[in-house]
């Protein structure tokens, strides 16, 4: 299974094992535990953004996740996660997911799902 990344920022990341999860939209529920997984800068479809492969893995867990951006909440596994009762464990999961802080984060999905609520998968 392909995951393309669009900014070297997360390549990097992966590459040094800081990135550890990531999160997908999966409306057709194609993800799953055992999937082997390729890294690719750019998407391997789209030639005009010379894509190339950076790395592989095997899908170690998929959980599905739902993250409340109007009120910067995270549900995983349908159990919310309030970013003030639990901000050490917030803050941990949002870095090892590549993001400096939970600012960054909710602002990273508001800004390119175009969304105040997304829905999908903690792979």
């Amino acid at each position: 299974m392909i995951l393309s990344f669009s900014k070297d920022y997360f390549k990097e990341k992966i590459i040094n094992h800081s990135k550890v999860t990531t999160i997908r939209q999966d409306k057709g529920k194609r993800w799953r535990e055992g999937l082997s997984i390729e890294f690719w800068r750019g998407s391997p479809r789209n030639k005009s953004q010379n894509p190339y492969q950076f790395g592989v893995a095997t899908c170690s867990f998929v959980r599905p996740i739902i993250i409340d951006i109007a009120n910067q909440r995270i549900y995983f596994d349908y159990q919310w996660w309030k970013s003030l009762e639990h901000k050490v464990d917030i803050d941990r999961f949002v870095i090892g997911d590549g993001f400096a802080n939970q600012k960054e984060f909710f602002q990273f999905f508001k800004e390119t799902y175009q969304t105040e609520y997304f829905e999908g998968v903690l792979i």
